[in-house]
């Protein structure tokens, strides 16, 4: 039992560059009924990649890597979790993505399944 990873990549989709730096924010929503499911994200040490300012032209990407503790490893009350919301360093309103396999939360805000790692350049490779 244990942990898994995700890379979450950012796309910069406005017509002009932009700067970004430090962890975001995410948090699990259900698969049903689309609501927040336990706490939000802590923040993983970059282990990897330091905490950067990084410029994003068009089209480009930044990356954080998500660690995600398993669920059921908690002894808390299962939920299926279909999305993120993620909110970026310093803005206010999140953008909601799929999961890209299905996951189960905790319905217990005061369990911390996700944790971001700095944004990025690059994915993380094992």
């Amino acid at each position: 039992m244990g942990n898994f990873y995700w890379d979450l990549r950012l796309t910069n989709t406005g017509p002009a560059a932009c700067t970004v730096e430090g962890y975001p924010v995410t948090t699990l929503v259900g698969a049903a009924p689309n609501v927040p499911v336990g706490s939000a994200s802590d923040t993983e040490p970059g282990r990897w990649y330091p905490v950067a300012v990084l410029a994003l032209a068009p089209g480009t990407s930044a990356y954080s890597l998500l660690h995600l503790g398993q669920a059921g490893a908690y002894g808390c009350p299962l939920v299926p979790v279909g999305a993120l919301d993620v909110t970026l360093p310093g803005w206010d309103t999140a953008s909601r993505v799929a999961t890209p396999n299905p996951i189960e939360g905790c319905d217990d805000d005061s369990t911390v399944l996700v944790r971001t790692g700095p944004l990025a350049p690059a994915p993380v490779s094992f």
